[in-house]
């Protein structure tokens, strides 16, 4: 990794000896400046099913997702509070749909509104 984050020496930049952007040296007098750790998702993931106690906890969104849907049958479509990630649209409309099932697993990402470009004002 460039000592300033700007890049990480790899796929294009890993014959580079300078960052592309701030011009600072690769490595120091003992090695990289810096180094970053990648820990594959697909391992992690399939480590969840090991165990039973694990593996029934992995049936937590189907038990909630059935519970919603439950609960929209009971009044007329509508859900009376939203509280949990799994009451989204987008969500609730993968399963109904079949594009998400009992087997699947689900990924979520969420992220704040930080600003992540030097020059690119906040949309939030």
């Amino acid at each position: 990794m460039c000592p300033n984050s700007c890049v990480a020496y790899t796929g294009p930049f890993s014959e580079l000896d300078k960052c592309p952007i701030c011009k600072e040296d690769q490595y120091n007098a003992k090695g990289s400046w810096q180094y970053f750790t990648t820990i594959p998702l697909g391992p992690q993931l399939q480590a969840l099913w090991r165990s039973p106690e694990s593996a029934h906890k992995m049936s937590h969104w189907s038990d909630q997702t059935d519970q919603i849907f439950e609960q929209l049958e009971r009044n007329g479509g509508s859900i009376l509070a939203y509280n949990d990630i799994y009451h989204g649209t987008a969500y609730l409309e993968a399963v109904a749909n079949g594009q998400i099932t009992d087997n699947d697993m689900v990924l979520m990402f969420s992220m704040d509104g930080a600003q992540l470009y030097y020059h690119k004002e906040s949309d939030c």
